[in-house]
């Protein structure tokens, strides 16, 4: 849009400054060299105004992704929510459970990949894996310019911190007569009492005494007997690193990583699970409630964040 705007205010130069020309009846004047040498650059500008796909090879394209993999173009880089990424998948993750202990939810969502995770994103792959198209998936809508990319951006920040808030209310009303609504159900609300009733609760919720008090004792794979002990088929590892290769080609990451940092929550073992994904040299948080907590059978509202190990002497 702006080599357009360029060659039109060009050929606009150009139409004022003939007309100038003709009624002093001379020769072409320097205003008439002037724009036609900016209409000139500027159609050059717009015939060039191709670029090579990052992920195929494919090179020569004009459209907004590619069309013979669907990745979608590269955008210019402008200040958004997503971090500056990190050395490795372990810093992600440490850095995601310090700024839980902060209680800076902006500070957690800011190490994942967001900007970068959008302007990945291979719409055509993700249409092919799903073989269906559903509107809730943003991951099969390409970025065409910058109002889809907004939108897909805004998309993944809220696919992040809405579950961060399901974290909450999971253990904010764990334990309590109100623990199905940690897991997405409808509490009913008859009278004042009710109302009374469940107020006290979530004005009570664990999570914010939690802030301060949360520690990294280490950060391990899923091979850790403090993991593996509870998943009944060592296979199941292997069929879900399949299924993450399959998505890591939707969002055009070069690498993956699955994590668990254990944690020490106010006194109680704990542990937060992590799915990392790497572009280029540089490491993001993907996902908390990744494949592994799902093996486990952990409830999805958790987040991947589990406070209080069965089984395991604190």
């Amino acid at each position: 849009m702006k080599k357009l705007a360029l060659i039109l205010s060009a050929v606009l130069l150009l139409a004022q400054a003939v007309p100038a020309a003709e009624n002093e009846n001379s020769a072409p004047s320097g205003d008439i060299t002037a724009a036609a040498d900016a209409v000139t650059a500027a159609e050059g500008a717009l015939a060039s105004d191709t670029w090579t796909c990052p992920q195929c090879g494919t090179t020569g394209l004009d459209n907004a992704f590619c069309s013979e993999c669907g990745a979608a173009r590269p955008q210019e880089s402008t200040a958004g929510f997503e971090g500056d990424g990190f050395s490795t998948p372990e810093e992600a993750v440490s850095a995601y459970v310090e700024a839980m202990n902060e209680g800076d939810v902006n500070a957690m969502a800011s190490t994942f990949a967001i900007e970068t995770y959008v302007d990945h994103l291979n719409a055509r792959a993700s249409m092919e894996r799903m073989r269906s198209f559903v509107m809730l998936n943003y991951s099969s809508v390409p970025v065409i310019g910058p109002l889809s990319r907004s939108i897909l951006i805004e998309q993944r920040r809220n696919e992040i911190t809405k579950p961060i808030y399901n974290s909450y209310l999971f253990y904010a009303t764990a334990g309590t007569d109100y623990e199905s609504i940690g897991s997405g159900s409808t509490e009913p609300l008859p009278d004042e009492d009710s109302v009374a009733a469940l107020l006290s609760v979530l004005e009570a919720a664990q999570p914010e005494s939690w802030v301060g008090h949360i520690s990294i004792t280490k950060v391990c794979t899923p091979d850790d007997p403090l993991v593996s002990t509870y998943i009944p088929d060592a296979s199941m590892i292997e069929q879900a690193a399949s299924n993450m290769q399959k998505q890591l080609d939707v969002c055009g990451g070069d690498e993956y990583a699955e994590l668990i940092a254990v944690l020490d929550v106010n006194g109680t073992l704990g542990a937060q699970f992590m799915e990392c994904i790497r572009y280029g040299d540089k490491w993001y948080n993907w996902h908390a409630h990744g494949l592994i907590p799902n093996l486990l059978g952990l409830d999805y509202t958790a987040n991947g964040l589990v406070v209080g190990i069965p089984g395991v002497d604190e």
